[in-house]
């Protein structure tokens, strides 16, 4: 078995014995248990397991005392973290930029947390010295220009970034002028998703002079 979608099945406590048994799993590499409810997810343990390359955790109960586990979670041999609807917040944010200073991941799909400015601002940080991931979704997190200025800056030092999602934000002209100044300077960035914000007429010349 490759590829296991246990998705929207509303499994709660039982998953952490499931979980302990991924740890030693060899041959899966997919595993989809999205929309489930589940508590106690953490801490999550899989540092045995050197075949599972995308896990997909949106949509549980992550609580607030969990959040710390989420800077261990990305220290694992995961290529794709989707961690979706799990309204994690600035705090959440924060655990997971300092978790990917040391991270190997390549796809990281944080939209609809309810991140924020602050949230925004701890990941553009890490951007700065992250060199592996190439797939950020921050889609419908509350980020304004403030957090949209930092993510900018931080493109300017960043060289691995391909695919940048921050669509249904609150970005407004000063976010995207800021935005339009590091498509200047990067080099890397190949997709970047702007639709659904407040991007008026000063921001979309910059962008299109870009």
């Amino acid at each position: 078995l490759k590829t296991c979608d246990w998705s929207n099945n509303y499994i709660q406590y039982g998953m952490r014995y499931l979980l302990e048994a991924l740890n030693t799993n060899k041959t899966l590499r997919e595993f989809n248990i999205s929309g489930n409810g589940c508590q106690g997810l953490f801490p999550l343990d899989l540092s045995e397991n050197t075949t599972l390359k995308v896990l997909n955790l949106s949509e549980n109960r992550i609580d607030s005392s969990e959040l710390p586990y989420l800077i261990q979670l990305l220290q694992f041999n995961l290529d794709t973290l989707i961690f979706s609807r799990n309204d994690i917040g600035e705090i959440g944010a924060q655990c997971i930029a300092e978790g990917l200073l040391t991270s190997r991941l390549v796809v990281l799909n944080l939209s609809y947390n309810n991140i924020g400015d602050v949230g925004a601002t701890a990941i553009a940080d890490t951007l700065r010295l992250n060199k592996s991931l190439e797939e950020l979704n921050l889609r419908d997190n509350m980020i304004g220009d403030s957090g949209a200025t930092s993510i900018a800056q931080a493109l300017i030092l960043n060289s691995s970034l391909v695919v940048l999602n921050l669509s249904y934000n609150n970005i407004g002209d000063v976010g995207a002028t800021a935005i339009s100044q590091t498509l200047i300077l990067n080099s890397s960035l190949e997709v970047l998703n702007l639709s659904d914000n407040v991007i008026n007429d000063d921001g979309n010349m910059a962008l299109v002079n870009a």
